[in-house]
């Protein structure tokens, strides 16, 4: 695999956080550099933004080269983002997946026109994802919903990006479950959540509703909602077949950004 690279220095390297962007030189990916700045204000972060060119691209690097220093001058003059520009050959997918494997970010985040990315980029990528819609018209984060499903997960550091984002931005966190049946059942997830959020603002809702992604979006818009995340475990044999598919059509319904959890 061949890679061209453009370093922007770090500083404290060990303290800092790796977030994970591809891009595609357009306004959604410049968006998403201006949300992470001011979202991980206060936090030692470092960007790792990520082209891939692949085999039916008529571009060269040379033109590559040209497009990023186009969008660093319109979308990074100024930033306080320490960053990080690789160009590497290959199919799309692959090649995030390589660099998410040599990199182990704490996120990877993305700026979407469309949706056509997501289902793949679901079952593909094992860590924290955030999926900012074109629409998403702020950056404020004071409050967040957890989609909960009461079921058991594997570890309980799933929550630490959820746990992240409160502190950072002094959110309230509204840990939401939406049910068809007339009794909520037990959560499995509780105590897991109780260790993380023990000193972050948070309350427990529970919204009776067959419609899923109706629910959460309309407790969002009630609420003032500013973020929304659910927990896609290990992408495996313990995900929810249709979780995807919520991802994906909340993704049509709302404006928010949207933050899966592994």
């Amino acid at each position: 695999m061949d890679a061209a690279t453009i370093f922007r220095p770090y500083q404290n390297d060990r303290a800092m956080k790796t977030i994970l962007i591809p891009v595609d030189f357009q306004p959604a990916a410049g968006k998403v550099l201006h949300y992470i700045e001011k979202v991980f204000k206060d936090q030692l972060i470092r960007v790792e933004l990520l082209y891939v060119l692949t085999s039916s691209e008529k571009m060269t690097k040379e033109d590559v080269q040209k497009s990023y220093s186009d969008f660093e001058h319109k979308y990074l003059e100024g930033t306080i983002l320490p960053h990080h520009f690789t160009v590497v050959e290959g199919k799309l997918l692959d090649q995030i997946q390589n660099k998410i494997d040599e990199l182990r970010p704490s996120l990877v985040a993305i700026g979407l026109s469309g949706n056509s990315l997501v289902k793949s980029l679901l079952k593909l990528v094992r860590c924290p994802l955030l999926m900012i819609p074109g629409a998403t018209e702020s950056s404020a984060i004071r409050n967040i919903v957890y989609a909960n499903d009461f079921q058991n997960i594997k570890v309980s550091s799933a929550f630490e990006p959820l746990w992240d984002f409160a502190k950072s931005n002094g959110a309230r966190i509204h840990i939401v479950h939406v049910t068809k049946g007339a009794t909520v059942p037990r959560d499995e997830e509780e105590d897991s959540l109780e260790y993380y959020l023990e000193n972050v603002d948070h309350e427990y809702a529970s919204i009776k509703s067959d419609d899923f992604v109706g629910a959460i979006n309309n407790y969002a818009t009630e609420k003032k909602i500013d973020l929304l995340t659910l927990l896609l475990r290990d992408h495996g044999n313990n995900a929810l077949p249709s979780r995807g598919k919520f991802v994906q059509e909340l993704l049509t319904r709302t404006r928010l950004p949207i933050l899966t959890l592994v």
